[in-house]
């Protein structure tokens, strides 16, 4: 189906202001990307999902381990470079965690920060923000927290907003701190 689509559209003219193409159908070549092989991603946060062999082009769904009603989805592309079927990293985003989070900052240093769980991660740091007063301790583990997250081979627009929610409610806070500081010194 794929073969038949791109030949068409390669073995035809193309004309329109100011661009035209003029296309010989014996340049026009046959290849095969293949398919992308069933494979099996293990999460320790989200599951294990085992994505079927598909055609490219093609993006498939699987229901999240914790929350069936969402899914997981991972699409099987074609590489410009080697013209055949890969497998695009996993969207497991809408799939929540199968390990419920700490009920405070400080117990966060025992937390690894993945590209799974970064988003759970800033989600429940920003309620629990908002629910306490900052040490010296839980600053260390957010300044280490942030770190992490900023350090994820890939960050979603989404991700970075909440980081800077957190870095502002920080910043926030010692400033509240700050003065609260001044206020006592005078």
């Amino acid at each position: 189906m794929i073969m038949e689509k791109l030949n068409n559209i390669l073995s035809q003219n193309y004309e329109e202001e100011p661009l035209s193409m003029m296309v010989e159908s014996q340049n026009v070549s046959h290849f095969d990307p293949e398919t992308c092989p069933q494979s099996t991603i293990e999460s320790l946060y989200k599951g294990t999902y085992t994505w079927p062999e598909i055609g490219p082009v093609t993006t498939t769904h699987l229901s999240c381990k914790k929350n069936p009603t969402q899914s997981a989805s991972r699409a099987c592309l074609i590489s410009i470079k080697t013209q055949k079927a890969y497998w695009r990293r996993p969207d497991l985003n809408s799939c929540q965690l199968l390990q419920d989070l700490p009920d405070n900052i400080v117990s966060f240093q025992n937390v690894t920060i993945t590209e799974e769980n970064a988003e759970y991660v800033a989600d429940h740091i920003l309620t629990l923000l908002n629910s306490s007063e900052l040490n010296q301790e839980e600053i260390q583990v957010l300044v280490s927290k942030l770190t992490d997250i900023a350090n994820c081979e890939e960050i979603s627009l989404a991700l970075a907003g909440k980081a800077l929610q957190i870095i502002d409610a920080f910043l926030l806070k010692g400033a509240k701190v700050s003065g609260a500081q001044k206020k006592l010194s005078r």
